[in-house]
């Protein structure tokens, strides 16, 4: 069945449908067939007093066939089915942004914090850098003006103070290089691996060196 309904004379789909001045369809073979007095008369016409001719009938530039609205409400639904799909994906694709924004947010301030803690570092290092170097000068100046013994003073003693001061002077400053060094390693604020090894033979070489030359270099021995 035509979705234009049937026509009122022949009562089938409409073929080749035309429409009078009133408004009603009619196939065209239904009209031409019959005469101007049965369209007047006819009850689907409400107004009887037009004279209804053949060639004041209009064309109806319609499809009467339901295959072409059929096909573009398929079109329709597929495209809403496709609307329904980008908007899962959209919504999806938020969630994916903002958990990365969240991931670069909490990797920024933990890349702040790191920097804070190696400026502090850097800071207490030069601060016990100089505590150090104070503690030399007064170290120096105080065995300065002791009173020494002829007796008891001798090269032994000059070796061992020279012994002494090179304890005194190395040690406190590789422990601090291992302390900063240790600290900076773990958190690697900048990505960097932080290669302490290769430090090792620079920071140990002159306590190693002492501690060679007072096994190996005989004390000097008086007879007194």
């Amino acid at each position: 069945m035509s979705y234009l309904g049937n026509c009122p004379i022949c009562l089938s789909d409409y073929k080749e449908p035309y429409s009078i001045p009133c408004g009603h369809l009619f196939c065209l073979k239904s009209a031409e067939t019959n005469s101007s007095s049965s369209i007047q008369s006819s009850d689907s016409c409400q107004n009887g007093t037009y004279q209804y001719m053949v060639p004041s009938l209009r064309r109806l530039f319609l499809s009467t066939s339901p295959s072409e609205s059929e096909g573009l409400i398929q079109k329709v639904e597929a495209l809403e089915a496709r609307i329904k799909i980008l908007n899962i994906e959209n919504y999806e694709l938020r969630r994916s942004c903002e958990k990365v924004k969240a991931d670069v947010a909490r990797h920024a301030r933990g890349e702040n914090a790191a920097k804070n803690k190696v400026e502090r570092l850097e800071n207490e290092t030069t601060r016990l850098r100089e505590l150090l170097g104070e503690a030399l000068v007064e170290a120096r100046l105080a065995r300065a003006y002791l009173p020494s013994s002829p007796d008891t003073t001798g090269v032994g003693d000059d070796h061992d103070r020279g012994s002494s001061d090179i304890v005194r002077c190395w040690l406190p400053l590789v422990s601090l290089i291992f302390l900063n060094f240790h600290e900076i390693g773990l958190h690697r604020p900048f990505g960097v691996d932080i290669q302490i090894v290769s430090f090792l033979p620079l920071v140990l070489s002159p306590t190693v060196a002492y501690f060679i030359s007072i096994s190996v270099v005989p004390r000097p021995f008086f007879d007194y």
